[in-house]
């Protein structure tokens, strides 16, 4: 079964017709988004979790995010034989986490001035579907204040994720979508 679904996915990528999918011409702005997460395990139940990140678009800043999360680890009372998508990740065997945070954002000085401070509040969940491909919901509120203005967002999310090994290494395919439901 698992090689049939990786054939008619690969079967199905080759036919589509791939010059009508793109998405910018020559003349588009092109965008880079480093971004860098830092991970610290606090203990068995709870994660520190930081952010740094940023955006350039055609050479030029545009904005930075920085935050800082407290991540909760509910009790492993749906937890199977099977691992989490990351090998290295300190959230591997649990299947329900809370995330409690802050971060801050800020537009670039040559911009009319934005300054976004978000305090965060998530809800993950991990469920095994067949042909060992994970679903993950999370639901999130953003309780964000734009240059002193309050601007809530909820934003639920769906992702399917496939973990692949091969003999040197292991990379995880994914495809997802989000809502973004606004004041």
């Amino acid at each position: 079964m698992k090689h049939g679904l990786f054939k008619s996915v690969f079967l199905i990528g080759f036919f589509i017709p791939f010059g009508r999918l793109m998405a910018q011409t020559d003349s588009a702005q092109k965008q880079v988004w480093p971004e860098l997460d830092v991970y610290y395990r606090i203990n068995e139940r709870f994660r520190l979790f930081s952010q740094l990140s940023g955006t350039k678009a055609n050479s030029t800043y545009t904005d930075g995010t920085f935050g800082v999360y407290l991540d909760y680890f509910a009790k492993r009372w749906l937890r199977g034989n099977r691992n989490n998508t990351e090998i290295s990740d300190s959230a591997r065997g649990y299947y329900w986490w809370f995330r409690a945070g802050y971060s801050y954002s800020n537009s670039s000085p040559e911009d009319k001035p934005k300054v976004i401070n978000i305090f965060e509040t998530e809800t993950n969940n991990l469920f095994w579907l067949p042909s060992e491909i994970i679903l993950q919901t999370r639901n999130r509120l953003d309780w964000r204040w734009v240059n002193s203005e309050f601007q809530p967002i909820y934003r639920p999310r769906i992702k399917f994720i496939r973990n692949f090994k091969t003999e040197y290494t292991t990379f995880n395919a994914y495809i997802w979508g989000e809502y973004f439901l606004f004041k």
